[in-house]
């Protein structure tokens, strides 16, 4: 039976010998993750977690496995965020689904542990006046650590955590894990090459779009107006149907990323063509670093299709010239 959600259908139920090796090969290695800013639980030597790592003892991996009591082999999660001191986010909304079958296992307001001083209503449709009536009638989760437990409920260690530009989820859950799926990169990857420095990351709102035909985060009210704030379980449900569209449908990604990597060089002005050779010398200004803009209201790189390309963005400076034109 399918799910349906704010009027959009997802994928029902798929059976675990049908889909599991093709999700496996959407499995990121650890060296792309720390690249994505990930951080992932540290190893010692022999190549156990080391407890006793600061970046362990802050951001705590997922449970061991215990054959005696079994969790789910493949999860969802999105959570959403508010703004404290200094521009850190805290959380303050979890969904976690199964992936295999599409259910929702947790989706709740979690009460913050910080003071929050930017709320982000139009992203995440809360506010100190709703959570107040949340925790008043018992349905928020209470801060971080409460959310953390509810999500090592449902994995371990060898669960695949699945989403959509995971690593400030991840941040805010004070978890650290090593089995990754992201949409965000999934379908980068197949635009650009997975050696691509480029940091372009397509926005989920945009994938479900143009891979799938639906329209998540529509705006509320019959007249559209209201505002589309960014609903933890649509999301959720929505980056479950990119991954199974990406495990499936390789011939159709494939199609989707090539029309697209010729739309994104055109709307950049192709700047693939080979360097003239030898050096040029220039009175320039050095080269500098490359600047992204991050939302602070969302993940990396999430809505980001309208940034305009930087020069330094493309430019492979191991062979390019040492003084490049101005990229402004």
């Amino acid at each position: 039976m399918h799910n349906i959600y704010r009027g959009n259908i997802y994928s029902p139920a798929v059976e675990r010998s049908a889909i599991w090796n093709l999700v496996l090969d959407l499995c990121h290695s650890e060296e792309r993750l720390r690249k994505e800013g990930y951080t992932l639980p540290a190893t010692s030597t022999n190549g156990t977690h080391s407890a006793s790592h600061p970046a362990t003892r802050i951001n705590p991996p997922c449970p061991d496995r215990n054959p005696s009591v079994p969790k789910c082999a493949a999860l969802v999660i999105d959570c959403e965020m508010a703004g404290t001191a200094n521009g850190e986010n805290e959380l303050v909304q979890v969904t976690i689904l199964d992936f295999l079958t599409g259910r929702a296992l947790l989706s709740r307001p979690v009460n913050p542990s910080r003071p929050i001083l930017d709320w982000r209503e139009n992203f995440t449709g809360l506010n100190a006046a709703s959570m107040s009536d949340a925790v008043a009638r018992n349905e928020a989760l209470d801060g971080w650590e409460a959310a953390q437990a509810a999500l090592w409920r449902f994995c371990d260690k060898e669960t695949i955590i699945i989403g959509q530009s995971l690593q400030k989820d991840l941040q805010v859950l004070h978890t650290s894990h090593s089995r990754i799926i992201d949409s965000a990169i999934i379908t980068a990857d197949a635009v650009l090459g997975k050696k691509s420095k480029i940091k372009k990351r397509w926005g989920l709102e945009a994938l479900c779009k143009e891979l799938l035909g639906i329209q998540i985060r529509s705006p509320l009210g019959a007249d559209g107006g209201g505002g589309a704030h960014h609903d933890a379980l649509e999301d959720a449900l929505a980056a479950r149907e990119v991954v199974l569209f990406c495990a499936r449908k390789r011939g159709q990604l494939e199609t989707w990323a090539r029309r697209t990597n010729v739309s994104f060089w055109r709307g950049n002005g192709d700047k693939r063509s080979t360097p003239r050779a030898g050096r040029v010398q220039s009175s320039k200004l050095p080269r500098q670093p490359a600047v992204v803009r991050r939302d602070e209201t969302e993940d990396d790189y999430e809505d980001e299709d309208e940034e305009p390309l930087r020069w330094e963005d493309v430019v492979d400076w191991d062979t390019w010239p040492k003084s490049p034109p101005d990229s402004d």
